[in-house]
C-alpha cells in the first residue's frame, strides 16, 4: 500500500497502491470510502413532516463501507531519451526526463568551459605578442599602469614590433569574448524546470466502480478520459531546440541553452501561462428499486383523542438504468501583476478561468441534460484571502439557484469577499 489519505472535510478515506510502471505508462489502483449519506431522491419520497426523522432512521442503518469506489487509472507516458530524437513527450514524472536534463546540464557546463578556454587562449596570445615585449623594454612589473601615450611613442620609435591598430583590434576582440563568457555564465533559471515538467501533457484513462448500499443510492460504473497541459512545458523547449538547430549557426550545446532561455524568459515570465484541461466521461448508473416502510402517527384534531392512530407508509423509489455523457473544457490563465512582477510577496497569482460543461442524460427521470459555462476571475488580496467573481450561463434556469444575482433565465453572477 502506497498511501492512505483523508479528505479535507474528513468525510472520505482513500487508499492507493504502488503504481505498476512499464515502458509507456503506469497503472494505479485505488479505493475510497465516503461517509454514507441517504440517497436524496429516496428521501424525497418520505412525506415532508417526517423527512428529517426518517433521514436519521435511514442514516442509522448505514455502515462504514456502504459507499466505496474502486478505481483503476492508466496514465500514458512517453520518455525522453535524446534531444535530437525526442518530441511530444507525455507524463509528469521527473524520471521520464532525467536523460534530457542531464544532457542539458552538461551542455551548460561544457559551453561555459569552452568560452573560458577560448578567452584564456586569447589572453595568453595577447600577453605573448603585445605585453611581454613591452614589459621587457620598460622593465615594469605593473605593465597595465603604463600610459598608452608611452606605448604609442615606443611603437612609432619601432621599439615594439607591432602596430597600434593591431593592438587595439586585439583588445576589442578580447572585450567581445569577455561579453560572450559573461553571457555563458548567466546560467538559465533552473527554478523553472519543475514548472515545465508539471506542465507536460498528461493523458489519463480511469475506470471507476461505485459499490453502494440501497440506502446510499444506485451503483455506477464510470469511464473517464482526461487530458491536461500547460502552454509552456518541456515539449515547448524541445520544439524551440529543433527550430534553432534546423536554422543553423549554433552548436547543439548552444541550441539547448538558448532554447531553454527563449521559452523560460524570452516570452515573458514562465509563471504567466495558460493551462488547458479537457475531459470526457461516460457513466452507467444501475437500476434502482428500494422500499422503506415507516410509520406516521396522527391525533384526531376534532375529538382530541389522546390515543394516536398509526398510519403505515412506504417510501418507494424505482429508477431504470440510466446513462450519462459528460464533457468538460477548462482554460486558465495566470496573470502577473505590474506591482509585483517577481511575486516576492508569495501571494497566489490572479487567474482567469473559462470553463464549459455539457451533460447529456438518457433514461434518467430525476435529472436533466444541461450546458453550463462559467467565466471566473480570482484576485488574491493577501496570503489565504482572495476575491472570486464568477459569471455563469446555464441552459436551464434551475442550475442558477446558487447565484448572488441573476439576469434573466440563463445568466447569473456570484461573488464572495474575504475567502480562499
Amino acid at each position: 500500500m502506497d498511501a492512505v489519505s483523508t479528505s479535507e472535510d474528513r468525510k472520505s478515506v482513500s487508499l492507493k497502491a504502488n503504481p505498476f510502471k512499464f515502458e509507456h505508462g503506469a497503472i494505479n489502483l485505488s479505493a475510497s470510502a465516503a461517509e454514507p449519506a441517504v440517497f436524496t431522491p429516496l428521501l424525497e419520497q418520505v412525506i415532508e413532516p417526517l423527512r428529517d426523522q426518517e433521514k436519521k432512521n435511514l442514516q442509522a442503518k448505514t455502515k462504514d463501507l456502504d459507499d466505496v469506489t474502486f478505481a483503476l487509472a492508466f496514465g500514458y507516458t512517453r520518455r525522453g531519451v535524446t534531444w535530437e530524437n525526442s518530441s511530444h513527450l507525455y507524463g509528469r514524472d521527473f524520471r521520464l526526463y532525467q536523460d534530457l536534463i542531464d544532457d542539458f546540464a552538461k551542455s551548460t557546463w561544457d559551453q561555459v568551459q569552452a568560452e573560458i578556454k577560448a578567452l584564456s587562449t586569447q589572453q595568453s596570445q595577447f600577453r605573448t605578442k603585445y605585453l611581454a615585449p613591452l614589459q621587457e623594454i620598460t622593465k615594469s612589473q605593473q605593465i597595465w599602469e603604463t600610459p598608452f601615450s608611452e606605448i604609442r611613442q615606443r611603437i612609432i620609435a619601432k621599439e615594439l614590433n607591432y602596430s597600434e591598430g593591431d593592438m587595439l583590434a586585439s583588445l576589442r576582440d578580447e572585450a567581445v569574448n569577455v561579453e560572450v563568457l559573461d553571457r555563458a555564465l548567466s546560467l538559465p533559471d533552473y527554478d523553472a524546470l519543475p514548472s515545465l515538467i508539471d506542465n507536460q501533457p498528461q493523458l489519463v484513462f480511469t475506470l471507476a466502480q461505485r459499490a453502494s448500499s440501497q440506502i446510499v443510492g444506485p451503483e455506477a460504473t464510470t469511464l473517464t478520459a482526461r487530458y491536461e497541459m500547460g502552454s509552456r512545458n518541456l515539449n515547448t523547449v524541445l520544439r524551440e531546440y529543433h527550430r534553432l538547430t534546423a536554422r543553423g549557426g549554433l552548436s547543439e550545446d548552444q541550441a539547448r541553452l538558448q532554447a531553454y532561455k527563449n521559452v523560460v524568459s524570452g516570452r515573458g515570465d514562465y509563471r504567466s501561462e495558460d493551462k488547458v484541461i479537457f475531459s470526457v466521461s461516460y457513466k452507467r448508473i444501475a437500476s434502482y428499486n428500494f422500499e422503506h416502510p415507516y410509520e406516521q402517527t396522527l391525533i384526531d384534531p376534532v375529538t382530541g383523542n389522546v390515543n394516536p392512530v398509526p398510519i403505515h407508509r412506504t417510501a418507494k423509489l424505482i429508477l431504470p438504468q440510466s446513462h450519462e455523457w459528460r464533457g468538460n473544457f477548462t482554460f486558465t490563465r495566470f496573470l502577473l501583476t505590474g506591482s509585483d512582477p517577481d511575486n516576492k510577496t508569495g501571494v497566489e497569482l490572479p487567474r482567469l478561468t473559462i470553463s464549459v460543461e455539457a451533460v447529456q442524460l438518457r433514461d434518467d427521470p430525476e435529472r436533466q441534460s444541461r450546458v453550463i459555462g462559467k467565466i471566473s476571475y480570482v484576485q488574491p488580496a493577501s496570503k489565504g484571502i482572495s476575491i472570486p467573481i464568477t459569471l455563469t450561463w446555464a441552459s436551464r434556469s434551475e442550475f442558477l439557484k446558487d447565484q448572488n444575482r441573476t439576469f434573466g433565465a440563463h445568466l447569473g453572477i456570484t461573488y464572495k469577499l474575504g475567502s480562499r
